[in-house]
């Protein structure tokens, strides 16, 4: 695992397979508008072991407010191309007030990445960020074979996948509840109830077939 100091000398567009520090500040998630249609972005900074510090801007991701203040692995994940995407450096500029351009090293993180607490991450996020035999498995399936993960998952774990899960679940349900609020309508307790419990098994099962192999 790389250091912030290394990364942020790395050239622009190279991928970051791994990340850990402490998320000090979050900024307000907002929509806007690009060239592939409407997408949310947020912006929160980042600061490791040593002390550096950077920006992030996280791009199509639920409200990342739960990790501020917080511990977090943040890594890529093997894509649909088979290579590894999600957390990568974004070299960029701007025109300070003295009227001089300014050059910017940031990290942008796309759906790509993940963002796991330490409890988590070891549990399971392991095996997505870096265990070698869990990468050839996502890339077997992505190929269209049998994953060896299938008799090796590390959600057999009841506390990890419990933790994993609800995490996951927290995260959808704020950011429901959020497009709900600006939308301007309401819901009530006993409705938000009957759409998790609807909602619940369906999510567990899709889990549970990725993890299998199963197609998406």
């Amino acid at each position: 695992m790389e250091t912030l100091s290394t990364v942020l000398t790395w050239p622009d567009q190279a991928v970051i397979e791994l990340l850990h520090g402490t998320i000090t500040d979050v900024y307000e998630r907002r929509l806007i508008n690009t060239k592939f249609g409407e997408k949310s972005v947020q912006n929160a900074v980042l600061v490791d072991a040593a002390g550096t510090k950077t920006r992030l801007n996280v791009w199509s991701h639920p409200d990342i407010s739960m990790y501020t203040g917080k511990e977090v692995y943040i890594h890529s994940t093997v894509n649909r191309a088979n290579k590894k995407a999600g957390v990568k450096v974004k070299h960029g500029s701007f025109t300070g007030r003295d009227g001089k351009e300014k050059k910017t090293i940031e990290i942008e993180i796309d759906n790509h990445g993940q963002f796991q607490f330490p409890e988590v991450y070891n549990a399971s996020g392991k095996a997505n960020a870096g265990d070698s035999t869990a990468l050839e498995g996502q890339k077997s399936v992505a190929k269209g074979g049998d994953s060896p993960l299938t008799h090796k998952s590390p959600y057999n774990d009841p506390k990890a996948e419990g933790m994993r899960l609800g995490m996951s679940f927290k995260a959808a349900f704020d950011y429901k509840l959020k497009e709900l609020e600006a939308s301007g309508q309401s819901v009530t307790e006993e409705q938000f109830l009957d759409s998790v419990k609807v909602m619940t098994p369906k999510v567990v099962q899709a889990v549970k077939d990725l993890e299998s192999g199963q197609p998406f």
